[in-house]
C-alpha cells in the first residue's frame, strides 16, 4: 500500500517456508485485484532478524 493509514507498507496474507531450498516465499495482495509473492532467502531473514535488538 502506498498510501493510507501507513504508507508505503505491504500486508502479507500467506506464507511458505522451504527449508531444504533456503527460500522464504510471502504471498500478499496488490491493488485489491492482484496477487503477489516476493521471495528472499531464509538464511538471510533468519541473519537479519536474529541481529536486531529486542524490543
Amino acid at each position: 500500500e502506498r498510501v493510507g493509514d501507513v504508507s508505503d507498507v505491504v500486508f502479507v496474507s500467506g506464507a511458505i517456508v522451504e527449508k531444504e531450498a533456503d527460500e522464504l516465499r510471502l504471498y500478499y495482495g496488490a491493488a485489491d485485484n492482484t496477487i503477489a509473492v516476493a521471495t528472499a532467502r531464509l538464511s538471510k531473514c533468519m541473519e537479519y532478524i536474529l541481529s536486531c535488538p529486542k524490543a
